[in-house]
């Protein structure tokens, strides 16, 4: 399934995850940005921390947090 695709099936998920995860504004970058996406590229998120997100939070957990979809 090409990024794009997930992300428009799944949009209010991601949006659920980023927000649980103290963080907002979220946004697409790269391939899926230029519309130049694939089956085998992946989806980039870029979000803003909240302030009450701590340094530790964001390293822990922001590179599994796509598993809970």
């Amino acid at each position: 399934m090409k990024p794009s695709d997930a992300l428009h099936s799944n949009r209010a998920d991601i949006s659920h995850v980023v927000e649980s995860h103290r963080a907002l504004n979220a946004r697409v970058c790269d391939s899926l940005q230029h519309s130049q996406d694939a089956d085998s590229s992946d989806l980039n998120i870029l979000v803003d921390p909240t302030p009450e997100a701590t340094l530790v939070q964001v390293i822990t957990k922001w590179p599994n947090c796509m598993a809970c979809l």
